[in-house]
């Protein structure tokens, strides 16, 4: 069930996380409830269930977690330059002051 779970459903977050990370509070909360439901699901778990533990025990990522990776790793790839030139100008340095 798990490999189920990152077969179809994780694929989707990640691929849409930094798109959907620039979204409102109440938005991003319903794409966390979707995560929580097939969380329960491959565990065979109640609606009712607490999903803390079953994040952890499936070693399963939690939304919010995913988009502040995707963000910092994006971020990471522009100062490396590994993007491609239409991001050249997407972020500005700070310039260190003496």
């Amino acid at each position: 069930m798990r490999t189920v779970y990152f077969s179809i459903f994780d694929s989707h977050l990640r691929y849409g996380s930094q798109v959907w990370g620039q979204n409102r509070n109440q938005q991003i909360k319903e794409i966390e409830k979707l995560q929580q439901k097939a969380l329960r699901i491959i565990n065979f778990k109640s609606r009712h269930d607490e999903v803390t533990h079953l994040f952890e025990n499936s070693n399963i990522m939690r939304f919010k977690d995913m988009m502040t990776l995707s963000n910092c790793l994006f971020v990471f790839d522009h100062i490396k330059e590994l993007l491609p030139q239409t991001f050249n100008d997407y972020f500005k340095t700070a310039k260190k002051t003496a």
